[in-house]
C-alpha cells in the first residue's frame, strides 16, 4: 500500500494532516469549560479531538493536588494532547495521564495490583500475536492461534471458530469435539506458560481489571486510589467502548471521578471486536447531556448532506470550514466489477481540481479497496517462519505505514519470529526485557539488527533459497550468533511476486481509517453476501429503509472520512437504489 493521503514518506510515520480551525466556536467552547461529567456528541470534522485537548491544558476545575487523565482509543488525541503541551512539559507529568485505554487499565489498574499479588512486574502485550511462542500445531495436524481462543482468568481456553480471519476459517466450522477439546486443553497450557512469566495480553489485562473492580473488598480500594489520584477523566472516541471500557468508565463515574466524554455513537463500527453500543448509550445517560458539535471543519455542503443522509437519526451537520463555499457534488459510479477504474478515478479528481495522489480508496472490505485502487497481489497465507519474517519485513519497509498499528503489529511479529530462531527452549516463554539479556543484548542493539534483517533484502524478489541466506548474514552481521539456521528452514509454499501489476492508487479498509481524512475518497460499496440481503447486513438496505445497523454506519464513517470529493463506486446492483435514495435526501450527486 502506498502512502496514505497526507502521510510522509518516512519511518517516523508523521500522522496524517487533519483539518486545524483558527478559534473555537461557542459550542466548542461549552464542551471545553463545562464544570461537571458530560456526555458530548459530536459531528466528523467537528474538532472534538482539538477541544477536548484544549479541555486538557485549560482545566477549567483544577484541582492542584489531583491530576486529569485524557485517554482515547486511537493515538489522535494522544499525539495532539502530547504536541500542545510541549511548551509546558509540567502537564505531561505524574499524577497527569495521557495515553490510551489499554495504557490506563495497565498502569494504573491491572499493573500495580498484579505486581503486588504475583511479586512480579508484568509485561503486557497488544494481543497473544505479538507474544512469542502465539500459535500450535494438534495432533491432527491442524494449527491455532492463541488469538482464536476465549480466556478465562483462571487461563483455561474455548476455541471460538468466529475469531479464525474468514478466508482461513473453513478446516475450522465443524471440528468434532474432542479435536475442540484437544486445541482448548494446548491452548490452556500455553497461556499459563506465559502467564507464569507475567506475560499478559491486554485482553487478559482486562479480565484482570473486571475481576478487581468486582471484588467487594478490592473494588472500594481501587476507587479511592483513583478519585485520590484524579479530578477528571475525559475520554475521545467513546462510541468505541467494550463492555469492560464501559465498567470502567461506570466505575469511575460512581468512584466519584468527573468523566467527560466525546464522540460519535453513529461512528460506532466495532461490534466484531466486541463493542457495546447499547451500554455506551446506557452509560453516557449517567452524565450531564452537553450540546452537539454540529459544526462540520472537515466536509464540503455536498459531502455533509451525503453524511446526514447516512446518518440514522435527524441530526444535521452545518459545513463551516474551508471547504463550505465547495460546489462539487458527490460522483455516483455504478460498476459490475471493482476492477480497472483507476484511470477513471484519476480523472474525476484532476477534473475538480485535486491531486489523484490525494485521493483513497474505502470500502469495508479489505479485497474491494484495493481491487478498486488497482493494487492487486498475490495473497500470504503460509505460516512459515522463514514467510512470516518476509511479510513482517515488507511491511516494515513500507514506510507509508510509518507509526501505524499494522506497523506496530509487524515489528512485534519479526520480533516474535527472530526470538523463534534461539534452540534454547528455555527461553520460549520470557519476556523480550529478559530474553535481550539472556543473549547479552540490549534492547536498542536487537532493534539496530532488526533493520538489519529489515533491509537484508526484497522480500519475495528472488527465491525462498537467496531471502533465506540474507536473513541468516544480516544475523551474523549484527552478532547473532545465538540464531540456529536449522530453525529457519525453506518453505514449500514461497510467494512470488507480491507486488503490485498495476500503478496503484491509495487504498484503506473504512474501519484502519477511522479518525482520518483525506482531499477525495473512493467509497466501494459492494452487493451484501446473500444471507444479508435485506437484514441489517444489508448497508445500503438499511440506509434507504432508515434502520439502524452497523452496516450503514460503515457506510457513514467511510463517507464522512472525505474533505473535497466523495465517490460512491457502487455494485450495479445496488446503483439504482443508492440514486434514489439521494435524490429523496436531496443529496447534490452527478453520475460518473
Amino acid at each position: 500500500m502506498p502512502g496514505l493521503p497526507g502521510k510522509s514518506n518516512s519511518n517516523r510515520g508523521e500522522p496524517v494532516r487533519m483539518t486545524r480551525q483558527d478559534s473555537f466556536t461557542a459550542d466548542q467552547q461549552v464542551l471545553i469549560n463545562f464544570q461537571e461529567g458530560v456526555f458530548v456528541e459530536a459531528c466528523p470534522g467537528a474538532g472534538k479531538t482539538q477541544s477536548i485537548v484544549e479541555r486538557f491544558v485549560r482545566r477549567p476545575v483544577d484541582d492542584p493536588r489531583r491530576g486529569v487523565a485524557l485517554v482515547s482509543f486511537t493515538n489522535a488525541a494522544v499525539d495532539e494532547a502530547r504536541g500542545r503541551c510541549s511548551v509546558n512539559q509540567d502537564l505531561l507529568k505524574p499524577p497527569n495521564y495521557i495515553g490510551t485505554i489499554d495504557g490506563f487499565i495497565n498502569r494504573y489498574i491491572t499493573g500495580p495490583i498484579y505486581s503486588n499479588r504475583t511479586g512480579r512486574p508484568p509485561v503486557f502485550k497488544d494481543s497473544w500475536e505479538d507474544s512469542y511462542h502465539s500459535s500450535f500445531t494438534i495432533s491432527t495436524g491442524l494449527r491455532f492461534e492463541l488469538q482464536w481462543f476465549t480466556i478465562s482468568v483462571d487461563g483455561s481456553a474455548s476455541f471460538d471458530s468466529k475469531k479464525v480471519a474468514w478466508p482461513d476459517r473453513d478446516p475450522y466450522k465443524w471440528l468434532l469435539p474432542r479435536v475442540i477439546e484437544e486445541a482448548n486443553t494446548q491452548a490452556a497450557d500455553l497461556i499459563r506458560q506465559h502467564l507464569s512469566r507475567g506475560v499478559l495480553d491486554c485482553s487478559y489485562s482486562r479480565l484482570l481489571m473486571n475481576a478487581y473492580l468486582a471484588d467487594q473488598e478490592l473494588g472500594p480500594r481501587i476507587g479511592e486510589l483513583l478519585r485520590a489520584r484524579f479530578s477528571e477523566v475525559i475520554v475521545d472516541e467513546i462510541q468505541d467502548c467494550s463492555p469492560s471500557d464501559v465498567e470502567l468508565f461506570e466505575f469511575l463515574v460512581s468512584a466519584g471521578v468527573r468523566v467527560v466524554m466525546v464522540g460519535d455513537l453513529d461512528q460506532a463500527i466495532y461490534n466484531f471486536r466486541g463493542s457495546a453500543l447499547l451500554e455506551t448509550q446506557e452509560l453516557t445517560a449517567k452524565v450531564a447531556a452537553g450540546r452537539r458539535l454540529s459544526g462540520n471543519f472537515r466536509s464540503s455542503p455536498a459531502i455533509c448532506s451525503l453524511v446526514d443522509s447516512l446518518r440514522h437519526g435527524p441530526d444535521t451537520d452545518q459545513p463551516v470550514g474551508q471547504n463550505k463555499d465547495l460546489k462539487t457534488p458527490v460522483l455516483l459510479m455504478s460498476v459490475s466489477s471493482f476492477n480497472g477504474h483507476v484511470e477513471t478515478l484519476r480523472n474525476a479528481c484532476v477534473k475538480h481540481g485535486i491531486d489523484p495522489a490525494e485521493l483513497l480508496c474505502l470500502s469495508h472490505a479489505t479485497e474491494k479497496a484495493r481491487e478498486l485502487a488497482g493494487d492487486i497481489r498475490i495473497p500470504i497465507k503460509s505460516r512459515a517462519r522463514l514467510v512470516r519474517i518476509a511479510v513482517a519485513a515488507a511491511t516494515l519497509r513500507d514506510v507509508s505505514k510509518g507509526a501505524t498499528r499494522e506497523y506496530a503489529r509487524a515489528a512485534a511479529s519479526l520480533t516474535s519470529r527472530i526470538r523463534e530462531l534461539h534452540s534454547s527452549t528455555d527461553l520460549r516463554y520470557v519476556a523480550d526485557n529478559e530474553f535481550f539479556e539472556r543473549v547479552d543484548l540490549t534492547a536498542r542493539e536487537f532493534r539496530s539488527g532488526m533493520l538489519r534483517v529489515v533491509y537484508a533484502a526484497d522480500p519475495f524478489t528472488g527465491t525462498a533459497e537467496e531471502y533465506r541466506e540474507s536473513i541468516l548474514g544480516a544475523a551474523g552481521l549484527a552478532g547473532w550468533d545465538w540464531v540456529s539456521p536449522d530453525l529457519l528452514p525453506v518453505p514449500m509454499d514461497w510467494p512470488q511476486g507480491d507486488v503490485p501489476i498495476s500503478e496503484n492508487l491509495n487504498w484503506s479498509t473504512v474501519h484502519g481509517y477511522k479518525g482520518l481524512e483525506a482531499e477525495a475518497i473512493a467509497l466501494a460499496i459492494p452487493a451484501p453476501p446473500e444471507w444479508a440481503v435485506g437484514r441489517l447486513g444489508d448497508g445500503v438496505a438499511c440506509w434507504s429503509d432508515g434502520r439502524a445497523s452497523e452496516a450503514r454506519r460503515v457506510l457513514y464513517v467511510g463517507a464522512s472520512r472525505a474533505r473535497r470529493l466523495a465517490i460512491l463506486v457502487v455494485d450495479e446492483s445496488l446503483a439504482g437504489n443508492v440514486e434514489t435514495i439521494l435524490l429523496r435526501d436531496q443529496v447534490p450527486f452527478e453520475r460518473l
